[in-house]
């Protein structure tokens, strides 16, 4: 399908090629320098599932736009009632959903392009359309901070209660293409941002480097903690932040540095959320099991070596058949 046999698409067809027939209007063919992009207007939400631009992804857009696929959904905007002045240009149309996509076609100076135009009943109805716009396979996904965006924004204005639950149950069903990682660090995100209740908190990486460089987490006398290993001046240790499951990777982490430089090193965890099956304190008790559990299997390590002299498997023993060169086949197992 090319440009003008999309501009001619019946209204009946048309809903075929749209993220959503809903507030639907019109296509039309406009110069993208005449689309505002309203991502500094006060008191609008504008596209707050997108609250940066990736100049990498963008960069991408500007080469698979130059020779377009017409059958998959438009950049939307919508219709400035009145028209808007800015810098003394008169705007007659806003972007919805599509920032990537018209920077690209700015920067590739493209004069002329197809837009579907849509009109929006509530604001609210726009939030969703650009939820949903921007989980549509072939965009680039939404990623946790621009969902958290979304719900942030969505409990400022009333239309979500202000708990986990509601966030979580807010996005059930909905983003299949976003990852369930994704979804959960949102939420997690949006709660801290808002200042929500919950029972337990889980926190991203950086969340947790706020949590440790912060005196005022700390009883009286405590110096701060280190984590990703950092050497702890004041307790001469490296410091590591561990991750419930994650208990052997920082065992053989504190291992090797202890190698390096003969310095000990201390751990503070966290573990995952919990359930009806295991509560907070379960998943606490099951990490300082698991640190037993390693440490009695690394002495008997250490007992086999020094009866023995050599460590309890053989690293060397045959290497994977897998080169495919003409003339290098390899089939079978390959002896060191």
């Amino acid at each position: 399908m090319n440009k003008e046999q999309r501009k001619n698409i019946s209204r009946d067809r048309v809903t075929t090629l749209l993220i959503t027939e809903k507030g639907y209007k019109q296509t039309l063919e406009l110069n993208p320098e005449d689309i505002y992009i309203p991502k500094e207007v006060k008191g609008t939400a504008n596209n707050i599932t997108r609250i940066k631009l990736d100049r990498n992804n963008v960069t991408l857009l500007q080469n698979s736009l130059r020779t377009p696929d017409w059958t998959k959904p438009l950049i939307i905007i919508e219709k400035i009632k009145g028209g808007m002045q800015v810098n003394g240009k008169t705007y007659r149309y806003k972007l919805v959903a599509g920032y990537h996509r018209l920077t690209a076609l700015l920067l590739n100076h493209e004069i002329s392009w197809l837009f579907d135009v849509y009109e929006f009943e509530t604001e609210e109805e726009r939030l969703d359309l650009q939820l949903i716009e921007n989980d549509h396979e072939p965009r680039k996904a939404i990623d946790a901070p621009g969902l958290c965006n979304y719900l942030a924004y969505k409990v400022h204005q009333g239309l979500i209660t202000n708990t986990k639950e509601a966030m979580e149950q807010h996005l059930e069903g909905k983003l299949k293409n976003v990852h369930h990682m994704t979804k959960a660090s949102a939420v997690r995100k949006a709660v801290a941002k808002c200042g929500s209740y919950t029972d337990v908190t889980i926190r991203d990486f950086d969340e947790i480097k706020q949590l440790l460089d912060n005196p005022e987490n700390y009883e009286e006398g405590v110096s701060t903690y280190t984590h990703s290993g950092i050497v702890d001046t004041k307790r001469d240790k490296h410091g590591w932040t561990v991750l419930e499951g994650y208990e052997d990777e920082f065992i053989f982490n504190a291992i090797k540095s202890f190698h390096l430089d003969g310095k000990e090193s201390y751990f503070t965890n966290h573990v995952k959320e919990p359930t009806e099956k295991r509560t907070l304190k379960d998943r606490r008790t099951n990490m300082i099991s698991n640190y037993v559990k390693l440490e009695t299997a690394l002495k008997s390590v250490i007992e086999f070596y020094n009866k023995n002299e050599k460590f309890p498997w053989n690293y060397n023993e045959a290497f994977h058949p897998q080169n495919n060169v003409i003339g290098k086949e390899e089939n079978k197992f390959l002896n060191v």
